[in-house]
């Protein structure tokens, strides 16, 4: 017998996000490859896009039991789009920014 996770909806997801935002809990680390991506944009276009950005991706379980997504926000006349992972700290939820990408 094996046990399947609950889908989690777009909606909730959403929710997650923008708690996770508002109380702080985002993690933004240097990309793998040694690039910089705020060459090309700000965190606070990042911020933004957390904030008030719109799925792109349906939320997912990835192996390591935590969901991704990715979220985009036009803005400026740039596209900015932001793939997460949440994580689930004992009573509140963290976002890791895993790539920023920018689609003019």
């Amino acid at each position: 017998m094996s046990i399947h996770p609950f889908p989690i909806t777009s909606e909730h997801t959403l929710a997650i996000i923008r708690q996770a935002v508002e109380c702080g809990n985002v993690l933004i680390p240097n990309p793998p490859n040694g690039g910089e991506w705020y060459n090309l944009m700000s965190r606070r276009q990042v911020d933004l896009c957390l904030k008030t950005g719109d799925l792109v991706e349906e939320p997912r379980v990835d192996a390591h039991g935590h969901i991704r997504c990715v979220l985009e926000r036009f803005g400026a006349g740039l596209a900015v789009r932001v793939h997460v992972a949440l994580m689930k700290h004992e009573e509140s939820w963290g976002i890791v920014v895993i790539e920023v990408e920018n689609r003019l």
